[in-house]
């Protein structure tokens, strides 16, 4: 019996339906238009795997301009919908309920959510356990909870890499804020800024982040002296950088 020749199926049009949701290779995926407290001056596009696009944008923006975006980056959107078939890259929860995961230092926490009078929150077991009132802003105490552990975990941080590598006579000023597109920067003034979000990925990411960002105390740009203190400190730097790939999605969450 002879075999037929596989036939090549090109892969279907992308179609959206009221700026609701697209239809992408007969898979629904939901159109969430969201508007953040910063003012935007362009749109963001971001996928996440629960079959959500989300749609960050100016809020003058309108709903015909967001559906040219979509269709222009349809390419963009397939090999985001790949990159997640493959189940290698860190996601955030959609919704805060019992059962999602979270992660704490680069290690997945399940969410448990108890009702109680007085807000909690405590981490063991490999969960984060929030008691609260009933209908409580469960995802805003989570932020808090995130906002207050970076606080211990970065000053701890940048205490011992400043000590271990005597880049500096003294500790830098530093603050941390939840940052949608970078994990740290040095203002010109001499500030480091961390992204909150650090507190989601191992502790060998957070020490290459700050070594990073001492390095620039010393040399501003990324030239060949740049890269010699960041070898001559931590010179597996370029392994801990590539785990950081795997968590780059923690950064289009809208942060309460």
């Amino acid at each position: 019996m002879m075999r037929g020749k596989s036939v090549y199926k090109p892969p279907l049009p992308l179609t959206i339906h009221k700026l609701n949701y697209l239809v992408i290779d007969d898979r629904r995926i939901e159109i969430h238009k969201r508007v953040g407290r910063r003012r935007r001056s362009r749109v963001m596009l971001s996928y996440h795997p629960d079959g959500i696009l989300f749609v960050d944008a100016p809020r003058k923006t309108t709903d015909r301009a967001l559906r040219i975006i979509i269709f222009r980056n349809e390419p963009w959107l397939r090999k985001e919908i790949q990159k997640h078939k493959n189940g290698d890259l860190v996601v955030y929860p959609t919704q805060y309920e019992s059962g999602r995961v979270l992660y704490v230092l680069g290690s997945p926490a399940t969410l448990r959510v108890r009702k109680q009078d007085k807000t909690t929150v405590n981490y063991h077991d490999s969960s984060v356990v929030v008691g609260a009132p009933e209908d409580a802003p469960i995802r805003a105490i989570v932020h808090d909870w995130y906002r207050q552990l970076a606080n211990t975990v970065f000053y701890a941080t940048v205490r011992r890499i400043c000590t271990s590598t005597n880049l500096l006579e003294q500790l830098p000023t530093w603050k941390h804020r939840f940052m949608t597109s970078k994990w740290g920067s040095c203002s010109s003034s001499g500030t480091m800024h961390l992204n909150t979000h650090l507190v989601k990925v191992p502790q060998q990411a957070i020490d290459m982040v700050v070594l990073h960002e001492l390095c620039h105390f010393k040399e501003l740009n990324h030239g060949p002296k740049f890269y010699e203190l960041m070898n001559r400190h931590m010179p597996d730097w370029k392994k801990h950088d590539a785990t950081l790939t795997r968590y780059q999605q923690l950064l289009h969450e809208q942060v309460v």
